[in-house]
């Protein structure tokens, strides 16, 4: 049902009066950037390089996910982990750290952003797509991503037939 308001503005309501936004749904976003960098910081390894590296960012991405958990509770709204896929706030991210902080430095030498949400660096494998499905429980709107210029199209159907089966993927976005 559309109702107009005075000067012409398109007011949406439903049949019980209530508006079409119903703000105590709405889910707030916080965004996961840089997860690799930081267990590269932590660890010296990144999410490719071995299970314990994958191991500790799925204790980062757990202890933040309860955390949300909790000041959901407290504060009374919702709260719901995503990934942060702009490049700008990556870069932005990276830029401010190796501004303040020394060991940023070092560890962002030879990139200029940090790498998406718990993303991996590198060539879209299924190794590569099965740790990224790894936190898909977590947060439920994640996607595995494989970049179009290092996948032939005929390896995305074994790809995908083998995401299905053997990992908890549950988007796969080529791009």
């Amino acid at each position: 049902v559309e109702t107009r308001q005075p000067h012409g503005v398109p007011h949406l309501v439903q049949r019980d009066g209530a508006g079409a936004l119903a703000l105590d749904e709405v889910g707030y976003a916080v965004g996961l950037a840089g997860l690799n960098e930081a267990v590269r910081l932590l660890s010296g390894e990144e999410l490719l390089e071995a299970d314990t590296a994958v191991r500790l960012a799925l204790r980062i991405v757990s202890y933040v996910y309860f955390r949300l958990k909790e000041e959901e509770a407290r504060q009374g709204i919702r709260l719901v982990l995503e990934d942060v896929p702009s490049g700008e706030a990556l870069e932005r991210f990276a830029r401010i750290d190796t501004q303040m902080y020394p060991r940023a430095r070092g560890l962002l030498a030879d990139r200029d952003r940090y790498t998406p949400g718990f993303r991996t660096r590198g060539a879209p494998s299924f190794e590569a797509l099965s740790v990224e499905a790894r936190f898909h429980t977590l947060v439920p709107s994640a996607r595995a991503v494989a970049d179009r210029t290092r996948l032939s199209p005929a390896d995305l159907p074994p790809l995908l037939s083998r995401l299905k089966a053997e990992t908890l993927a549950t988007h796969l976005s080529v791009e």
